[in-house]
């Protein structure tokens, strides 16, 4: 009962999503459309972030888990948008009224760890040091989230997918050098020491 009743909360905030922006949703508006009292949902939820948090996290877990390993620098960034596309009204809504940060954090959080399972697939049997691994997965995600949010701003009106096997066929290269020099620095700094 208690698993349905939380599943509920997100199932109608995500229909409350699709209707209207973030900033408009309200807990009063969601234990309505439930039929559950405030108590109940501060049982499940803090607040209403809260369950935004949750909703994200659970809708890019059933996302990934439909979708196959990313093999390819394209697979990476596709099963992101693919993710945004798949929830083209709620981005948008989201997108139209929480910051820029908040929306950031949650596509960061999104795309970070898919990003690091490409790289360190890349990466192979390369020694590289984790910070500069992590760095190079922030610098690549961000410039992925910042396509992503360009393409949300002007709502979603056009196909990425073409723009993104361009700009894929580039980076590839790029971060198959960038690991390359990352593990001959390390090498360096190993035999030096």
């Amino acid at each position: 009962m208690a698993k349905q009743t939380r599943q509920t909360i997100l199932n109608t905030f995500k229909s409350l999503l699709d209707e209207k922006d973030f900033d408009k949703i309200t807990v009063v508006e969601i234990v309505g459309r439930c039929g559950i009292n405030r108590n109940t949902f501060y049982y499940y939820f803090q607040d209403i972030y809260a369950v935004l948090i949750a909703w994200l996290t659970q809708s890019w877990e059933k996302h990934v888990a439909e979708n196959p390993k990313d093999t390819e620098l394209q697979d990476v960034f596709m099963r992101t948008t693919s993710f945004v596309r798949t929830h083209k009204t709620s981005f948008y809504h989201l997108y139209r009224s929480i910051s820029y940060s908040s929306l950031w954090r949650c596509l960061e959080d999104t795309s970070y760890e898919n990003f690091m399972a490409y790289l360190e697939r890349k990466a192979g049997s390369l020694v590289i040091a984790s910070e500069d691994m992590r760095a190079l997965c922030a610098f690549y995600t961000a410039a992925m989230n910042g396509v992503l949010l360009r393409w949300i701003n002007d709502d979603m009106k056009y196909d990425l997918e073409p723009y993104i096997q361009r700009v894929c066929k580039v980076m590839e290269k790029s971060i198959s050098q960038q690991l390359q020099m990352l593990a001959q620095e390390d090498d360096k700094t190993c035999v030096s020491m």
